[in-house]
């Protein structure tokens, strides 16, 4: 029987007192007694005050703005490493910030008790750190009690390191169940871990022993070892890894550490994240008021493309997108009709094709308008990888390795690579990297310059 075959029928356990977790449900648990936290000391503070007959309207609002501007520290509370003390400078910022705004409406409305306020401030300074003491300490307990079961890549000196510093400290909650990598350098006996296999058994192995964390920890292989470990957080697992040349130092003070060893977590997926639902309520409202004020405008451009040539009015043309689904992209003509098997293995068509309108349509992208219905409809979003036809999709998919990472998102009617003028007959390789960047990178606020850059351009 091998290891792995040992570790999935129970013969090989978890270390005794070690209890199996959920990923999700720890994580979720530690933000929530933190934020819990810090919402009940603010207001034991303002319920002081109160007591005390000094809370206004003021003080509320400076309490509101307060807890509004802790919440995203919350987060804070996944880190490896837990202490209220580096937390200081982060509450000491928000607390400010809060406490400048709510002194500046005080001035603006003429109303609140200067003094008060401040050492409403400093209270709730004080009794967050308080608080974020005490619910640290039970976080570090339930780590301690409840570890992720964990797969550690590298089977080197840095592996071993950092599997003797997670040994010295159960409560960053890191239980090591297995090293895998394609030539360790270290036998098992001096990683203090068994060596599972290699990389490519990474899929298999987080399956069968139930692995919750990945560490990556300088691996020997030579196998795309970035689409592993990205299938391993689409999978929803943690993931970090050590940074190169950790040794010059320079790591981001927010980085975490394992007994001194640097470590960097890697962000989830885009369409896992919290706020990845927004993305669609934005796409829907957004398309659906342009498509309303916009309709006028179409009309019109409908007129004309009738009059100039002759053929249809939309052009319908498969694209492929998320997930790799095809689906029927819409453009108002530009182009007189040709076949349509030219129409999808067409790269560069001849300009001689392209009509008096469609010139003008195509030099202001209002050729892309009726692609607005394809965000309302969810075959695409505002932001994203520009949709290829599907000839060109398995074209490139061979030539270009990550090719076909940039459909792990819906399909843009603008992206990334578009403002920065990746349009057109212009580099694949380079609007993969652009692409690629903005799925891994991805936030609200990014769509949001992205369609702005896009309307000064149009402008422009």
């Amino acid at each position: 029987m091998s290891l792995v075959e040992e570790y999935a029928s129970g013969v090989l356990d978890a270390p005794a007192g070690r209890l199996r977790s959920n990923t999700l449900a720890a994580g979720l648990r530690a933000r929530e007694i933190v934020g819990l936290t810090d919402i009940w000391a603010v207001l034991v503070v303002l319920w002081v005050f109160k007591i005390g007959a000094h809370l206004d309207v003021v003080t509320a609002l400076f309490g509101t703005l307060g807890i509004s501007l802790l919440y995203p520290t919350w987060r804070r509370a996944e880190r490896l490493t837990l202490g209220a003390l580096d937390d200081l400078s982060v509450v000491a910022g928000r607390i400010s910030i809060a406490f400048l705004f709510a002194s500046g409406a005080g001035l603006i409305l003429g109303a609140g008790n200067p003094s008060a306020l401040f050492f409403v401030a400093a209270g709730s300074f004080a009794a967050v750190l308080v608080g974020r003491t005490l619910s640290y300490k039970v976080v570090r307990a339930r780590r301690a009690r409840m570890p992720l079961r964990t797969l550690v890549v590298g089977g080197g000196e840095v592996a071993k390191r950092l599997i003797e510093g997670l040994s010295r400290r159960a409560d960053h909650g890191l239980d090591v169940v297995g090293i895998i990598d394609d030539a360790p350098l270290l036998e098992a006996d001096l990683l203090g871990a068994p060596v599972l296999g290699k990389l490519d058994r990474m899929p298999h192995l987080l399956e069968t022993l139930e692995i919750d964390a990945v560490v990556v920890a300088f691996s020997s292989s030579d196998n795309d070892s970035l689409s592993i470990i990205r299938a391993a957080l689409e999978g929803g697992k943690k993931v970090w890894a050590v940074p190169r040349l950790f040794e010059f130092g320079g790591t981001a003070p927010a980085s975490d550490h394992v007994w001194g060893l640097p470590m960097v977590r890697l962000s989830e997926p885009a369409s896992t994240r919290s706020h990845w639902m927004f993305k669609r309520a934005v796409d829907v409202i957004i398309s659906g008021l342009s498509l309303i004020f916009a309709a006028p405008l179409m009309a019109a451009i409908a007129l004309m493309i009738a009059r100039d040539s002759s053929g249809p009015i939309l052009l319908r043309q498969e694209r492929v997108g998320r997930h790799g689904r095809p689906f029927k992209c819409l453009k108002f003509r530009s182009m007189r009709p040709v076949d349509p098997g030219v129409e999808a293995t067409d790269w560069a068509p001849d300009d001689a094709r392209i009509t008096k309108v469609g010139r003008w349509l195509r030099d202001t992208s209002m050729d892309e308008l009726p692609q607005l219905i394809n965000v309302l409809r969810g075959d695409m979003s505002l932001v994203g990888p520009r949709p290829e036809r599907p000839y060109f999709v398995h074209m490139f998919g061979q030539l270009y390795p990550r090719y076909d990472q940039r459909h792990r998102v819906p399909a843009g009617v603008t992206g990334l690579a578009q403002i920065n003028g990746l349009r057109g007959d212009t580099s694949i390789e380079e609007r993969v990297a652009f692409d690629n960047y903005y799925i891994e990178n991805w936030s609200l606020m990014e769509d949001l310059k992205i369609l702005m850059r896009t309307v000064r351009s149009l402008k422009g």
